[in-house]
């Protein structure tokens, strides 16, 4: 059987179901599933509550529907010339989706959740969010190698010869040129922040921590590759302006404040390794910014992006140094009088 990108899978009467909505679907429940298993590893054991993939499940059902409506309409607001009605806006069918409102959709679902289960540790807001970031990661990285489909979230076109070739270029045969394949950088990114994820000692923290550094490893990732993409989504009536990566570099300065203002209290004290680390970082953040504007140049092109992935490469290890710092301080569910949020 052949599969092209813009070929349907499945047709029912005007019904046209594509390979792209159903590797999408399969994303999304591979993400669920992953939260649902590590609801058991990332969160202690509590005899009062032996269905520990119960709370993560409640979310994720209510996570699906209002994270559905949410990314279509942060599509929307960014594509706001495409949409002459609300009968465009509704018609979800026609595609049309963006990750941050489905992140947002998902926020507060475990907001509702929390709050239905007032009291219930098992519903704590910081609890639900790290399950649901770390699998979340997977999903994202399975989400995106659905541009082999649909040739979203591709490069600027690929000229030279020697860089016509798998896996750093996509062929696109409805144009018969080949495209720089973001999608798959971008997808063994979400890889490997969902291994760190895993990986680092996160049982040690605080309820929230590992939502906290998937913002910061997920919003370095943006920084590095959305300006990559020729369809990434631009603030409305900026040709320019990349919505995700600013959003990720704002998820960036906001995760080391709070990373950095724990470790201050910690510490009872401002210490010197605080203030260089957050001038190395916000100077990091600066050289991204400055290769995204200089970007403009072609010739150019493959210089800045990659000083651009370094300098995220270097904040994010930077950002997680700073996390390490904190890791004495005991976990929020620890203390039995205090229910963590």
């Amino acid at each position: 059987m052949s599969i092209s990108p813009d070929s349907p899978a499945l047709i029912l009467g005007s019904l046209y179901l594509y390979w792209h909505g159903i590797f999408m679907a399969c994303a999304i429940a591979l993400g669920i599933a992953a939260a649902l298993l590590l609801a058991g590893w990332l969160r202690p054991r509590r005899p009062e509550s032996p269905d520990r993939t119960l709370p993560v499940f409640d979310t994720a059902l209510t996570a699906i529907p209002i994270g559905l409506v949410l990314s279509h309409l942060f599509y929307c607001v960014s594509n706001f010339e495409e949409y002459h009605s609300i009968g465009d806006v509704l018609r979800f069918s026609e595609g049309g989706y963006g990750l941050y409102g489905a992140m947002l959709g998902v926020f507060l679902a475990a907001v509702i959740q929390s709050r239905l289960h007032r009291g219930q540790t098992d519903y704590a807001l910081g609890a639900l969010c790290d399950c649901l970031a770390a699998g979340g990661a997977l999903g994202i990285a399975a989400g995106r190698l659905t541009g082999v489909f649909s040739m979203d979230n591709v490069g600027m076109e690929m000229t030279r010869a020697a860089l016509c070739h798998y896996p750093l270029s996509v062929y696109d045969p409805s144009s018969g040129h080949w495209f720089l394949a973001t999608y798959r950088m971008e997808a063994v990114a979400e890889l490997i922040i969902f291994g760190l994820l895993c990986a680092l000692p996160l049982r040690k923290g605080r309820n929230g921590d590992t939502a906290l550094l998937f913002l910061l490893l997920h919003g370095a990732a943006e920084v590095a590759f959305d300006s990559m993409q020729t369809d990434a989504l631009r603030f409305p009536g900026n040709s320019f302006v990349m919505m995700q990566q600013v959003i990720g570099a704002v998820s960036l300065l906001a995760v080391m404040t709070v990373l950095v203002l724990r470790s201050v209290k910690q510490e009872k004290k401002c210490q010197p390794y605080h203030i260089v680390s957050s001038g190395v970082y916000l100077a990091l953040i600066g050289v991204a910014a400055w290769m995204e504007f200089d970007r403009i140049s072609d010739t150019n092109y493959f210089r800045n992006h990659g000083v651009m992935l370094l300098a995220m490469i270097c904040a994010a290890a930077i950002g997680l140094a700073m996390y390490r710092t904190t890791l004495s301080v005991p976990r929020d569910e620890e203390i039995p009088e205090k229910i963590a949020v």
